[in-house]
């Protein structure tokens, strides 16, 4: 090699970080390029030398008359000569002086004793300027040496003066005290420059001493790692030829050489290189030593004393053919790449490699590994060792060799990367030039040798729960765990990027920044549980330490910048970005008024902590599972073997509000982050308002559609902090509870759809493909930290409660959005364990959900993971409820079948005792019909907890108020609460969630504005295609908007109409967000993918603040007002309410009157009427009673509903006049009692029924006309019953009243007793029942009120009143029924013929001939045919019809023939008789006539020969569509009762008016069936 090198220029300073590390004696952790043979700095080819004064670099200070000099530098304290001699510093550590001179001492006869103006001490003294050589404490002068001198002032010594006391000429005295520096030893100057010897950096490997073969050059290396400065000692012994070259010293005979650590240390080494002359490179023999933190003197030169580290010189590393530490062998070419016996030594290498003919492997060993001790001789930079292989380790084309590792390592290996090397091209020494073309058994990462453990980090075994990431409060570690039953190996995966502080720590491969642990199933498996535990170092990284201001070594003193703290740049950097938020003001409505709260639109988010070491280290590293994963030959996990997403993550590494929808070509694939452990929430004391459900009024919402609109005004539309900008308001609105569709993490990419109308992109707006249970949707989140919509969501959570608003989530446990569209970007429950997780037949997913992958929701790996998921968001996330998205599913086991007894998963959520407080409601249906549809019947495994969707309430209501015909009774069901759905299973009203409108169908007002759905723009057939709507005009002119003001108009009274239906009634109401102001989709009903069309128009909303929105609120508020009347925790009784309509009446009309019965002191009652048909219709008012109008939908706004009584209409006349497809709403302020009597009397005579006077309006104030009348069945004679009637309650208030008997023709009979006078109970009780018995005499009162001599004195007689207990299936009207005996006379009949009677009531079996009645005759009394008794229920003038058949037999069967008149019709007597005869004679004529054709007649001669119809000719009644079409043959007898049938052969025989009375046989079954429910 060459003796002349050039360093190159220093590219940059140290850097003030790198500079404090080496103060408080740290290390550097930048890797360094290796470098060959390199000088030391300031060495220059000396053919390049000249002096400073020439280059004119350094400013000339007029120091000296005859010397120069220049500033110097203030580094190496002491003396230095640069090479060649041309300049010698000067420099002195002296922190407290404010002068300072140089005194320079030349021995006689010296070079430099002519040039200068010595003293008589041979000195001179040169005074320094404290502008120019002073730095910090630091005094430095240069002194530029003449020619003539610069190879002799080693021989001239220096002394310095601080502060010395002057003469009056100012020179320091001659009695001054001097700082003496002692000659440095021989030839040492500062720093790796030498004025001889030639040194560059060094190489760190091969600690020891080297000398490459045939090179002259020889490297030192030492490592060292707790030391912070090195300097190299070399000592020659006496008498060396080439000693004099180095004029060493002649005492010691060493040098010395300082190591400077930017460009001799890589990372723990020390190392430098010596280039010797060529005369010396064969004569080596030289001894050396280390001084690692030596103590200096003043000069700052180590002390004597210093301790030294002795080092014998080494042999050189790389031998061919062996290893000088290592033991190999021969190894077996099977088995290629690695193998290990168990508990063996040796670890077999080998590779097949055909056409190579050299090979070497390569051993690294990272930094840290216990198995470092054992490979000392390993280079430090690349913790690597070569091996070359020989003959013997080559079997035809394999190469092989085997490692006897030593005892103390053989249970270390694991982490030990390896590599070949094949044809390298070598060296002079015969060692590879270049590494670069190493062969990898696999793709990067490099794996790790086999063996449980991890080189770098450190784990334990773990706890098998809670499942998830999770970390012990005051704990350093992080356990991991997951629920994975069926699985036989385990691998975590941890991902950190690359920015990340934890990077360096794990030493992870620079593209895949991953690491790989694989567990062990004895350590880290409990039952079907991994776990492991990863123990945490102190702190994140060196440079994440707090650093000190400075250290003092000695005497010797470093200034150094402090570099700021890791917490505190984090804390400036959140400053920064705080301040360039620009703030906002309040949210301003379409016309510009402020809309909102200022307080609610700056509540501030919490920040959270970062200044623990631990949760720096950990924070943003992501991790997955491997399971049972694929291996390659080296026995670890494929790289594109899928990594699967912890099932119990809580935090994900997707995007924030800001990419919602954005798309790329790297699809969706999160992975779990690492909590944010030390993210403390202040919840401010805020707890749940701990609302019943019985007084909960529910607003379903989209998160993202209720403020994502640019109208909303709000700072952060679409968030969570969005959401509770627009609290105000809810609270204006005046619900209480928010049901919020999914907000938990999902792809809203995953949809492939696009707007067929503009190409617009579609996406999966709903959410209900659940990515992650357990994580809030972070794209309803402002920021972009992983896990800030944990602190969000929370902040929402708290806002609510504060304002009294409860929170329920709609979650969605019956399937997953794992493989939604086929994809298969990201991998969870399938992964972990499909049979588990997933509802499977014959290995395949099923469908009951309508989306596929139907999850196995009672297993007890899948029932446990959703329960702790239930109590995660109850407990940390403090949400008061959970609505089940298609809940059937979650009751099927693993047959697919619904278990309605104890379902699994259900009785674990209703037995947890962390969810007691929690509200359970189901939508009691899936995809699967009809076994999926539970309404009413959804499983509650004890005492009732599940509330239900009631779909039946939105379908009947819906069907009722657009004026479907037969759906009142069915109407006033849902009313009162369902009680026929949820009473059997111990349920209250309140568990009947009832609503008209919910997400999936149409908006209220689309539901009055579309007869058909509109979802050409989902791209896709899809949505509900019966929806009971009505666009309330001509189905095909006016869908959707129209002009026409007629259909608006109505339109308006219906939306009106259903709010109505939804606030009064007994059940929880859920309102959809925007139907308060009349939100539109356009007519889509099913808005899944739709993003845009779906949100709320606050611009819509503010136009109507004095329309639907002023209607929506006052109604809300009057429910509230009044909640003992609708949050009922029991079914409405007659005590409660008051039916005022006529069942039998097939017009849409419902009356009812409602009041609280357990008020003490009475209430305000409603009554509440709906006339839902195209006709006007009078409401009668119950008399006595001042009534207000509160609402009427067929008036304009704001007339259309009052807030309260002093703005209500009072309504003056008995009756109430309402509009067509109307409502009203009447209050009452005057508390009344409902009375019921019971008169037992068994002395009426035919045709009399019992009626009641009295003195109040509900009695007729003594009008026999407006009287109350009694009735009595078989069952119930002699005791009659009276309908109800109201009367004004007063505490201890009187009213009279009196029996009377009315009969047929007009006639009325008083009763002979006294008045009776019934006294008020002292307390509000709602219903009483009145039992009294009839006392008549013989005297008869034709019409007018009782004599007035005849009345008893006042207070005569006192009735006592009690409360009445109904028993079950008794109607709140009770009916009387009136007798018929039929007399025909008919003489046309054959000997084998029977004469038969067929009507419209069920008891002449409703036109079914089967049905019909059989008249009987005898030889004395034919042709008179007598039908038994049939009893008919009796309504004042009511009607039925009839008509008679023959019936007979011939040869061929049975046949019927029709009576050819119209039917008859009868006429029930106003009054109600005992008996009624009719008396008729058959219109048939002659033989034959009219019979159905294929019939013939009988002869006079009485010939009975004539053929006969094979069955009955029936056909259905004209106009009749109930039903669908029925086989006569096939469904008379199974259908009798249910259809109606005439005869066939004249259209004119059975009129409409005939099915008429049919179905009002039916309204009146369904009353009775209401009145069952009802008690």
């Amino acid at each position: 090699g060459s003796n002349t090198f050039k360093k190159q220029p220093k590219s940059r300073f140290l850097s003030s970080e790198y500079m404090l590390k080496w103060a408080l004696g740290g290390r550097s952790d930048r890797e360094k390029p290796n470098e060959s043979v390199q000088p030391m700095q300031g060495v220059e080819p000396e053919d390049s030398v000249t002096t400073k004064a020439s280059q004119g670099s350094a400013e000339r200070l007029d120091l000296h008359p005859i010397l120069e000099f220049s500033r110097g530098e203030a580094k190496a304290h002491g003396w230095a000569q640069q090479r060649g001699g041309d300049t010698v510093n000067f420099s002195l550590l002296a922190p407290d002086t404010s002068s300072a001179w140089l005194i320079l001492t030349v021995p006689k006869g010296h070079a430099c004793e002519k040039l200068l103006a010595l003293d008589d001490n041979q000195e001179t003294i040169v005074l320094l300027d404290p502008e120019k050589n002073r730095t910090g404490d630091s005094w430095h002068v240069e002194w530029i040496v003449p020619d003539e001198a610069k190879d002799q002032v080693r021989d001239v010594k220096y002394a310095w003066l601080l502060d010395p006391e002057l003469d009056a000429a100012g020179q320091p005295l001659p009695t001054a005290p001097r700082t003496e520096a002692t000659k440095p030893p021989a030839l040492f100057l500062p720093g790796n420059s030498h004025s001889l010897m030639k040194f560059g950096n060094g190489q760190p490997k091969s600690h020891g001493c080297i000398q490459k073969r045939y090179h002259n050059s020889i490297n030192f290396s030492l490592l060292s790692p707790d030391s912070s400065f090195a300097w190299l000692v070399i000592s020659l012994p006496p008498g060396q030829p080439w000693a004099k070259l180095l004029k060493l010293d002649t005492d010691q005979q060493e040098m010395y050489i300082e190591l400077d650590p930017e460009d001799n240390r890589t990372g723990d080494t020390w190392h430098l290189e010596w280039i010797m002359p060529d005369i010396v490179k064969d004569q080596v023999k030289i001894t050396y030593s280390w001084l690692l933190d030596p103590e200096l003197d003043e000069a700052g030169q180590p002390l004597a004393a210093s301790p030294r580290t002795e080092a014998a010189k080494l042999p050189a590393l790389w031998i061919p053919k062996g290893h000088p530490v290592l033991k190999f062998g021969d190894g077996q070419p099977k088995g290629h790449s690695w193998a290990r016996k168990k508990d063996s030594n040796v670890l077999t290498f080998s590779l097949l490699a055909p056409e190579s003919s050299s090979a070497w492997l390569i051993l690294q060993v990272p930094l840290g590994h216990p198995a470092t001790n054992e490979f000392r001789k390993l280079d430090v930079n690349q913790d690597e060792a070569y091996v070359q292989l020989g003959p013997n380790n080559r079997t035809g084309d394999s190469w092989h060799v085997d490692w006897h590792m030593p005892n103390e390592i053989k249970n270390n290996v694991k982490g030990i990367r390896y590599s070949w090397l094949l044809d390298p091209e070598l060296d002079e020494d015969c060692q590879p030039l270049s590494a670069d073309s190493r062969i990898h058994p696999t793709k990067e990462p490099e794996l790790f040798i086999p063996g449980k453990g991890h080189p770098v980090l450190k784990f334990g075994c773990g706890e098998p729960k809670p499942h998830g990431c999770s970390q012990k409060k005051g704990e350093t570690a992080i356990n991991f765990a997951l629920l994975a039953p069926h699985s036989s190996s385990a691998w975590l995966v941890l991902k950190v990027p690359p920015s990340h502080p934890c990077s360096k720590t794990l030493k992870l491969n620079s593209k895949q920044e991953e690491t790989y642990v694989e567990l062990d199933p004895k350590t880290n498996r409990t039952g079907d549980s991994w776990h492991l535990e990863w123990i945490m170092p102190d702190q994140a990284d060196e440079e994440g330490k707090d650093e000190e201001d400075g250290e003092q070594t000695g005497k010797r003193k470093e200034q150094v910048k402090p570099k700021a703290k890791a917490k505190d740049k984090i804390k400036e950097k959140g400053e920064k970005a705080k301040g360039k938020k620009k703030e906002t003001g309040e949210g301003k409505g379409e016309a510009g008024k402020v809309t909102e709260n200022a307080a609610l639109s700056q509540v501030p988010v919490p920040k959270r902590r970062l200044s623990d070491p631990l949760n720096q280290l950990v924070k943003g590293i992501k991790y997955a599972w491997l399971l049972d994963p694929d291996l390659d030959e080296d026995g670890q996990p494929l790289s594109s073997y899928p990594r699967a997403v912890d099932p119990y993550a809580r935090v994900l590494d997707s995007h924030c509000a800001e990419e919602w929808n954005v798309r790329s070509d790297r699809k969706y694939s999160p992975l779990p982050v690492i909590p944010d452990f030390m993210q403390e929430f202040d919840w401010q004391g805020i707890g749940s308002p701990g609302l019943q459900m019985k007084d909960l009024i529910i607003y379903e919402a989209h998160l993202r559609g209720f403020t994502k609109n640019p109208d909303s005004g709000v700072a952060h539309p679409g968030t969570y902090l969005g959401f509770v900008e627009k609290i105000p308001h809810l609270l204006d609105l005046g619900v209480n509870c928010v049901e919020l569709l999914p907000i938990h993490e999902f792809d809203e990419t995953a949809c492939p759809l696009r707007n067929p109308g503009n190409n617009e992109q579609l996406c999966n707006y709903w959410g209900y493909q659940t990515v992650a249970f357990f994580v809030p949707m972070q794209r309803f989140c402002t920021q972009n930290e992983v896990g800030s919509a944990i602190t969000e969501f929370k902040t929402l959570v708290r806002e609510l409660h504060r304002h009294g608003i409860e929170v329920i989530l709609d979650v969605v446990f019956n399937h997953t959005g794992e493989g939604a569209w086929g994809e298969g970007n990201w991998l969870s429950w399938s992964q972990v364990s499909k049979s588990e997780y997933y509802l499977l037949s014959n290995g395949c997913h099923t469908n009951y959900t309508g989306c596929g992958n139907t999850m196995n929701a009672n297993s007890a790996t899948c029932s446990e993971w959703i329960c702790e998921c239930v109590r995660y968001w109850a407990l940390e996330m403090k949400v008061d409820g959970f609505r089940f998205d298609l809940a059937s599913a979650l009751t099927r086991g693993s047959n697919g079948q619904c278990n309605l007894n104890d379902p699994y998963l259900i009785k674990r959520m209703v037995e947890d005792p962390d969810l007691s407080h929690v509200k359970l409601i189901a939508e009691p249906w899936d995809c699967s019909w009809p076994d999926g549809m539970l309404q009413g019947k959804f499983p509650s495994c004890g005492p009732p907890r599940f509330a239900e969707w009631n779909g039946k309430f939105r379908d009947t209501t819906r069907r009722f108020i657009k004026g479907d015909p037969g759906m009142k009774s069915d109407f006033a069901t849902r009313l009162c609460g369902s009680s026929d759905l949820f009473e059997a299973s111990g349920r209250s009203p309140f568990h009947s969630i009832n609503f008209i409108t919910a997400h999936d169908g149409f908006t209220l007002r689309d539901l009055v504005s579309y007869n058909k759905k509109n979802n050409f723009c989902n791209g896709e057939d899809s949505g509900e295609n019966e929806n009971h709507s009505w666009n309330c005009g001509e189905p095909g002119r006016d869908e959707g908007q129209t002009g026409n003001p007629d259909v608006n108009h109505l339109r308006e009274k219906q939306m009106k109409n259903f709010l109505v239906a939804l606030f009064m009634s007994a059940g929880t109401p859920m309102l959809v967000f925007g139907d308060e102001y009349g939100r539109t989709q356009h007519g889509c009903n099913n808005g899944w993918c739709q993003d845009a069309v779906s949100w709320f128009s606050w611009s819509d909303c503010s136009r109507q603040e004095e329309g639907r929105l002023r209607y929506s609120k006052a109604l809300i508020s009057l429910r509230k007002r009044f909640g003992n009347i609708f949050n009922r925790t029991s079914p409405w009784t007659e005590k409660d309410i008051w039916w005022r309509h006529d069942w039998d009446d097939p017009y849409n009309f419902l009356c009812c009157v409602l009041q609280d019965s357990q008020a003490e002191h009475g209430c305000s009652s409603f009554l509440v009427a709906f006339n839902a048909g195209c006709g006007v219709f009078k409401c009668d008012l119950p008399a006595g009673l001042e009534w207000y109008r509160m609402v009427d939908t067929d008036v304009a706004s704001p007339g259309d509903i009052c807030l309260d009584l002093d703005s209500a209409v009072q309504i003056s006349t008995p009756s109430y006049e309402m509009s067509p497809y109307s409502c009203i709403v009447l209050q009452t302020p005057q508390p009344f009692l409902q009375y019921q009597f019971q008169v037992s009397c068994a002395c009426t005579s035919v045709g009399e029924v019992p009626f009641i006077a009295g003195s109040v309006a509900g009695l007729g104030s003594w009008d026999p006309g407006g009287a109350l009348q009694c009735f009595a069945n078989e069952e119930s004679f002699p005791m009659w019953n009276s309908s109800t009637v109201a009367v004004p309650w007063s505490s201890r208030g009187k009213f009279e009243f009196k029996l009377l008997k009315k009969g047929q023709i007009g006639s009325i009979v008083w009763d002979e007793m006294s008045n009776r006078r019934i006294v008020m109970p002292e307390a509000f009780t709602g219903f009483q029942v009145i039992s009294v018995q009839c006392a008549w005499g013989s005297r008869e009162v034709f019409g007018g009120e009782p004599e007035s001599e005849e009345e008893p004195a006042p207070f005569e007689e006192e009735v006592a009143s009690s409360t009445h207990t109904w028993e079950r299936g008794t109607s709140p009207v009770q009916s009387s029924f009136i007798e018929y005996e039929f007399k025909v006379r008919c003489d046309s009949t054959l000997p084998n013929e029977s004469l038969v009677i067929v009507g419209s009531v069920p008891e002449l079996g409703a036109w079914v001939p089967d049905k019909a009645i059989r008249c009987s005759t005898t030889a004395s009394e034919f042709p008179v045919w007598t039908s038994p008794i049939v009893t008919v229920p009796w309504t004042s003038f009511g009607k039925f019809e009839f008509k008679f058949l023959k019936q007979g037999e011939s040869s061929d069967g049975g046949y019927v023939v029709w009576d050819d008149v119209p039917n008859h019709q009868v006429e029930m007597p106003a009054m109600c008789g005992e008996r009624e005869r009719i008396s008729l004679k058959c219109a048939w004529g002659t033989a034959g006539i009219n019979r159905p054709t294929g019939f013939t007649s009988a002869s006079a001669d009485g010939d009975v020969s004539r053929p006969c119809p094979s069955r009955p000719m029936y056909s259905r009644c004209a106009g009749d569509t109930s039903y669908p079409p029925v086989d006569p043959c096939t469904d008379v007898p199974g259908h009798a009762g249910h259809v109606s049938y005439v005869p066939a052969d004249a259209a004119t025989v059975a009129p409409r008016h005939g099915l008429v009375s049919e179905r009002r046989a039916r309204d009146l079954a369904r009353a009775r069936e209401l009145a069952r429910h009802l008690k």
